[in-house]
């Protein structure tokens, strides 16, 4: 089932097991996972339909942000970064005053 999620619930079903529930994968949700290379951070912003700019804060101790990057999409890759626990802030923006909450996540990276 995992090596084909679309068709999972059916397999499991042919399987002859009953399928207790179904997990709905959400797209662009705020995560952020660390890189196959140390010191590479991909960072994934939440959205919403009028999103048409991301922006990006970084923090080395979870209380000074400073603004590093704005994105059209909602996907950032940062890469040289010493090892150490790393503060992200993400917040999306739309036309006019439209914009989402700020939202912080953290993560150690190796």
């Amino acid at each position: 089932m995992g090596l084909d999620a679309v068709h999972a619930e059916q397999i499991c079903i042919s399987g002859g097991f009953k399928v207790k529930g179904v997990a709905i994968k959400q797209k662009n949700v705020f995560g952020l996972t660390q890189g196959i290379e140390s010191g590479t951070l991909i960072c994934t912003g939440d959205t919403d339909p009028r999103a048409i700019f991301h922006a990006w804060w970084i923090s080395r101790n979870g209380v000074d942000f400073i603004l590093i990057m704005g994105t059209a999409d909602a996907e950032n890759i940062l890469t040289g970064l010493a090892p150490g626990r790393v503060w992200i802030q993400h917040q999306w923006r739309g036309r006019g005053n439209n914009k989402g909450a700020v939202k912080t996540l953290f993560l150690d990276l190796i």
